[in-house]
């Protein structure tokens, strides 16, 4: 999906971003934490990645972060540590 919004093809990219907006945001985060970890992937999307966990947890954090359990909030704390 990330890759997607990456599209210049506009089609394909209001798709893949309505699908992104569809994702809970508990989820979205952990699946950009997965998506900036995996060094397989390409630098472009990783970027992206980054940029896009920024904006979720500035706009969305209170509406998502206390789903968490201590040990997950631990956990994506330890992650975004690392990344830096």
């Amino acid at each position: 999906t990330l890759q997607e919004c990456l599209q210049a093809d506009n089609e394909k990219r209001v798709a893949a971003e309505q699908i992104y907006q569809d994702i809970a945001h508990e989820k979205k985060a952990i699946l950009l934490l997965s998506t900036l970890r995996n060094t397989i992937i390409n630098g472009p999307i990783r970027s992206f990645a980054a940029v896009m966990l920024r904006r979720l947890f500035q706009t969305e954090f209170e509406n998502f972060w206390s789903k968490y359990s201590v040990d997950q909030q631990m956990a994506v704390k330890k992650e975004l540590i690392a990344r830096i």
